[in-house]
């Protein structure tokens, strides 16, 4: 049987929005918000770290996290997630409670899951030649809107995937300007050329301080664009190239750039859509706490819109420089001494306390999962496929673990149950959730 390893945590800050990786919620602070594993990178709660038991590399593509690669979701997304099989699911756990070697007992109650999915009422669709009908029918669909009594109706667009490829082929040879504004962008924004990104820096400041400014903007373009204009057969092959042979290093560099452009708006929205889901699963006050800060961000945006902008641009500017360090080294020095008033002020009961920072419990009650599948002739069984939880896991089926046999108690704790109980009090029940009736 594996054994269970340890983690390794140790107290971390984060500069940006955290989740528990055990219990999914937000890690809250200004600094020192959780721990994070030096071995794995598991991050969670102060106090979740006490329920977590098994070190190892977390599947982040299961747990739709940011931190997974935007190539990575066709498998358990197409297959898994969003499948149109019918599924039946009923959910159990497993409970022992551990205690501290000395001290009195308080019970810290764990939520509890168990998946477990019928497979005699489904079978999962072969997806590629489901993909390939559905695109067909589209087609012809089109077709026959186009086509409609028998009259063509050139208002009408046809589907086609030929045409599409086509298009975006075009697209790509019409890509030039975005690719050499990228590049150039990307000469700057690195400061290969200090010179240079200094005296955008500079423009940027003139800018937001007089923003009429921008009207010298359109001769300034024509006076950098007019020595090659003395070479060129035309204005367009300056301000409009288009790179017609899909064979050169334009071309390429053309479609490297569409493709970076489609990943970052594509990750972008999946990390949105992400936080959004997390937030309205977290709290049912959400709305209304979004509501107070839009307001509060267009209080500060209409006070001091000007000097925002340009604190943005400027940083942005000088993200790639020494500058960036030290404000950055700065910032996080500042938000360690108010998360350290903010704890003393905790401790005094002036302000409440955070329930992850609280004190370590003498009983600890451990809850881990067991995921069934059903075949026919088998009936429920650990054999899962391979897009789907382990057979023994945390409640996010993320964290595989040992079976209950070996699992080991957190580390200063000893079991005071013999037996692991089977839990039979929460909605996972079939009983709850109508299966077999």
């Amino acid at each position: 049987m594996p054994e269970a390893k340890a983690h390794s945590f140790r107290e971390a800050s984060f500069q940006s929005l955290q989740y528990c990786d055990y219990c999914q919620k937000v890690l809250w602070g200004f600094a020192r918000q959780g721990c994070q594993c030096s071995e794995c990178g598991y991050t969670c709660h102060h106090l979740c770290s006490r329920f977590s038991l098994n070190c190892h590399q977390l599947d982040r593509n299961h747990m739709g996290d940011d931190r997974s690669s935007v190539f990575t979701d066709s498998d358990r997304e197409s297959v898994s997630r969003f499948s149109t099989r019918s599924e039946v699911s009923t959910m159990t756990s497993s409970r022992q409670r551990t205690k501290k070697s000395s001290g009195f007992e308080s019970d810290t109650p764990n939520a509890p899951l168990r998946v477990v999915e019928d497979a005699s009422k489904s079978s999962t669709p072969n997806t590629a030649k489901t993909h390939r009908r559905t695109i067909q029918q589209h087609v012809q669909d089109s077709m026959a809107q186009a086509t409609l009594n028998g009259v063509w109706n050139p208002n009408v667009s046809i589907l086609s995937p030929r045409a599409t490829g086509k298009a975006f082929s075009k697209f790509v040879s019409r890509a030039t300007p975005i690719t050499n504004a990228m590049s150039y962008f990307n000469h700057v924004y690195h400061w290969q050329q200090p010179v240079v990104s200094f005296s955008y820096l500079i423009f940027w400041s003139l800018l937001c301080l007089y923003p009429s400014i921008i009207l010298l903007i359109p001769p300034l373009v024509i006076l950098l664009t007019l020595p090659q204009l003395k070479s060129a057969k035309s204005i367009s092959d300056i301000l409009l190239p288009t790179c017609t042979d899909e064979t050169s290093p334009q071309y390429f560099s053309n479609l490297r750039t569409v493709q970076d452009i489609l990943t970052q708006g594509i990750t972008i929205h999946d990390r949105l859509t992400r936080q959004l889901t997390r937030l309205s699963q977290d709290n049912t006050r959400v709305p209304l706490g979004i509501l107070g800060v839009s307001g509060l961000i267009s209080s500060i945006a209409w006070i001091f819109g000007r000097q925002l902008i340009w604190f943005i641009g400027c940083m942005i500017l000088l993200r790639h420089t020494w500058m960036w360090q030290v404000a950055q080294k700065a910032v996080g020095a500042i938000l360690e001494v108010i998360q350290t008033l903010v704890d003393a002020a905790g401790k005094l009961g002036l302000i409440k306390a955070n329930p992850t920072f609280a004190a370590d419990p003498d009983t600890l009650e451990i809850s881990i999962f067991e995921n069934q599948r059903w075949w026919a002739g088998s009936g429920f069984t650990g054999q899962l496929l391979r897009a789907e939880r382990k057979p023994w896991t945390n409640i996010t089926g993320a964290e595989p673990l040992v079976p209950k046999e070996d699992m080991p108690p957190p580390i200063g704790f000893r079991w005071t149950d013999k037996e692991w109980h089977l839990d039979e009090s929460g909605p996972w029940m079939d009983s709850v959730l109508g299966i077999g009736e």
